[in-house]
Parts: structure tokens; sequence; C-alpha cells
């Protein structure tokens, strides 16, 4: 099911946060599944930062893999990616975090 998870809309939004952490190289990579999981395990990880992205109800139950996801949990993954990926404020706080998982998400991004 996890086909789903990315479509045209999300994708903007991976770009845009990923542009945002990564500057001049993020926005270049390409985004499937497995990037875009991991920007939101990036986002849920980080409780320092606080934002309306916290609001979304959570499913309740694990999210799974991006192989394993239910329609409840890409539903969720997707809120959350566009909610983040419209507070630039947000971004910039889970920068930090972000660069802790910039090879991992590289490296998902070209399929490695």
């Amino acid at each position: 099911m996890a086909e789903h998870l990315v479509d045209l809309y999300t994708e903007e939004y991976v770009k845009n946060i990923l542009s945002t952490w990564y500057p001049g190289e993020g926005s270049s990579w390409p985004v499937n599944n497995e990037v875009t999981f991991l920007v939101f395990k990036v986002i849920e990880s980080s409780g320092n930062c606080s934002s309306s992205v916290g609001k979304a109800p959570t499913p309740s139950g694990p999210i799974g893999t991006a192989r394993s996801l239910t329609a409840i949990g890409i539903s969720y993954i997707k809120t959350i990616i566009r909610r983040a990926g419209n507070d630039k404020h947000y971004l910039l706080c889970l920068k930090g975090a972000a660069l802790k998982r910039k090879t991992e998400i590289k490296m998902k991004a070209y399929g490695i």
C-alpha cells in the first residue's frame, strides 16, 4: 500500500523540506517512499521543536515501515509532511536532526 505515499503534492512538500534542510543539493534528490518516510521520521522524532505540526491527531498503533503502511498511516504521514513543509521556522528548528540523517536520506533517494 506504500505506493500511495508519494503523490504530486507530497513530493512538492518533501522537496521543499529537503531544500530547506540541505540547501543547494536537497532539492535535486529524487523523492520516493523511503525518502518521504525518513523525512517523516525526522519530523516525528523531534520533540524539541513545537509547531502546529504536532497538533495532528495521532493514529493508534504503530505507523510501520515505508513498505507496510496502512491507509491511516499514509494519511497521517502526508498531513505531517504538509504541515511541516509549510512552516519554515519549524523546518529550521529540525535542521540539526536532519543533518544527522543526511547520508541516509540521500542514499534512499538514489535507491542505495
